[in-house]
């Protein structure tokens, strides 16, 4: 553990804390036992330990079921100078606090510096409503208006971001379908970045697509536009898919898509990022289909394509009927899981989405969802109805600025939810998402609002301490048979 960049004056301080006040484990932490260590997760500091059953610190936070220890405070009497350090550098990292400090109002403090961040704006355009597919399930319906956004529209988006006075702009084409609008997107992302570069900030720009118009010509020329990161979505396996997905007409869709990824990443010069999110239902029988079909399409040899599963959801606006609404957790758990494994057996490229602290285009203030018609939401499910908008493209840039800042998404507080007041994973989710939060389905330890990632925790644990090195390949096997429980994340 390095403490070298403890001084002096932090070690007198802490020994003022422990002599005065005494020492607590936070209640943000999170284990997962192990065969002979335990990996140690502060979700507020975003911090890992590995921990050495043979270490005395291990016990601090665990007893041999793995739990953490409400009631494990330091006091004067069993500090010594040989642990004094490992002390001072865990109180460091989060994992250790002043039993009187009160870490949810701080944070509630670092939440709300995050929403109310000035240094990037981010700004989403939903360049049309219209799709060439015709999914059931889609949360702006099947019946679509094929409309897209104006030039001036675009004129107005440029000065909203300079009256911003941030140093970064982040911009989402999103639909609908965005490549219905191919040339109309490249002359604006061209136009935009063009302007946003020539004050010397910096330009980002994706776009979410269901990948089917998107060949080599038409990616070539986005990326020129500035846009270099696509996230594509799937439904399941090449059969489930093309009977969930298809063209308007009813023509299958997954082979053109995989044709068009697979072209993308032949081309090595290319600069481009692609996101596959495969939604699922739970079948436990799919998973293997689901990389079988991957394989078979070339993924194996993907160097610019990851991708990740998720639930098909009921989603505000959605037609779909409420069995392809995903309850199932552990259904999912496990499927991830496996999902992860035959990736790894067949050098497909994965990811598992990290936590969002609840921040995101409805919750951040300088966000904004503009539709083709103009109206400016907060959150992108919205789109489709007016009176979820907070203001109008053609409004003063005082009006705009003034309601994205000030309004119910902004001010959504999770901690409102006694689920999510006691719950771990709090500075890592924030809730998740605000939208959810609005007609909840509870569960002895969960809600309907809940990440998906709370289900499959291990995994991500020893995902994340596996990039950043804390964890070696060879050490994971220690955790081969590790769980989180839902009531471990839970605290009094």
């Amino acid at each position: 553990m390095k403490t070298t960049n403890l001084t002096l004056t932090s070690q007198n301080k802490i020994k003022e804390a422990v002599n005065a006040l005494g020492i607590t484990t936070s209640k943000y932490n999170i284990a997962l036992k192990g065969f002979s260590h335990c990996l140690l997760w502060n979700t507020k500091s975003d911090r890992l330990l590995l921990l050495d059953k043979s270490k005395a610190m291990y016990h601090l936070y665990g007893n041999v079921s793995g739990k953490i220890r409400e009631d494990g405070v330091l006091n004067n009497q069993t500090i010594t100078e040989t642990t004094l350090m490992d002390i001072a550098s865990h109180m460091h990292l989060g994992f250790l606090v002043n039993k009187q400090c009160s870490e949810i109002n701080s944070e509630i403090e670092e939440s709300n510096k995050e929403r109310s961040d000035t240094t990037s704006m981010t700004i989403v355009i939903t360049s049309t409503l219209g799709c060439n597919f015709s999914c059931s399930y889609c949360c702006q319906g099947v019946e679509k208006k094929f409309n897209s956004f104006s030039i001036e529209s675009i004129k107005r988006i440029i000065e909203i971001w300079e009256a911003s006075a941030t140093d970064k702009l982040n911009l989402v084409w999103y639909g609908g379908e965005p490549l219905l609008n191919t040339k109309k997107i490249i002359s604006s992302s061209t136009k935009i970045r063009d302007m946003v570069e020539s004050k010397g900030c910096k330009y980002e720009s994706e776009m979410l697509t269901n990948g089917y118009l998107l060949d080599f010509d038409k990616a070539l020329s986005l990326i020129r536009s500035g846009i270099n990161t696509f996230h594509i979505s799937i439904d399941g396996s090449k059969e489930y898919h093309d009977g969930s997905r298809m063209l308007r007409n009813g023509a299958p869709t997954y082979t053109k898509i995989m044709d068009n990824i697979d072209k993308l990443n032949k081309h090595k010069g290319l600069n481009i990022r692609i996101t596959v999110r495969i939604n699922i239902i739970p079948d436990e029988l799919l998973t293997s289909q689901i990389v079988n079909d991957l394989k078979s399409a070339g993924a194996s040899n993907w160097g610019k394509t990851k991708f990740y599963l998720a639930p098909i959801e009921k989603r505000v606006g959605s037609d779909a009927k409420s069995e392809l609404e995903f309850n199932d957790f552990d259904v999912f758990a496990r499927m991830y899981k496996d999902f992860i494994t035959l990736c790894k057996n067949n050098n497909i490229r994965y990811l598992l989405p990290g936590f969002s602290k609840g921040i995101c285009t409805a919750t951040k203030e300088l966000s904004v969802v503009m539709n083709p018609d103009g109206e400016l939401h907060k959150c992108w499910d919205t789109v489709t109805d007016s009176t979820e908008a907070v203001g109008n493209i053609n409004s003063p840039i005082d009006e705009i600025l003034g309601s994205l800042k000030k309004n119910h998404w902004t001010s959504f507080n999770p901690k409102s939810n006694e689920y999510c007041s006691k719950c771990r994973l709090l500075p890592a989710c924030g809730g998740h998402c605000a939208i959810k939060h609005r007609d909840i389905t509870a569960h002895p330890y969960h809600h309907s609002g809940c990440p998906i990632l709370k289900f499959i925790l291990a995994d991500y644990l020893l995902e994340k301490a596996r990039e950043k090195g804390i964890i070696s390949q060879d050490l994971i096997i220690d955790f081969a048979d590790s769980k989180i429980e839902l009531p471990e994340l839970r605290f009094s």
